[in-house]
């Protein structure tokens, strides 16, 4: 995934979805992706990090991963 083109990385995330986060990508996509507008992968992070990974845990997490040894 890592070396996928930013065009095709919403797609795969995408397919990887499963639950009610496939609900919430539903909702999100129409409102996001009215009238046409291609929804890029920078758009789809924020948006899915906004829900589901908040930013005092994404620090936290970068401080943990900054102290591993």
């Amino acid at each position: 995934v890592m070396n996928c083109p930013n065009k095709q990385k919403v797609n795969y995330a995408v397919f990887m979805l499963v639950g009610e986060v496939e609900y919430w990508w539903d909702s999100t996509r129409r409102l996001l992706g009215g009238g046409g507008i291609i929804i890029t992968w920078e758009v789809f992070r924020v948006n899915f990090f906004e829900k589901y990974f908040l930013k005092d845990v994404r620090r936290a997490k970068e401080i943990e991963f900054m102290q591993l040894k």
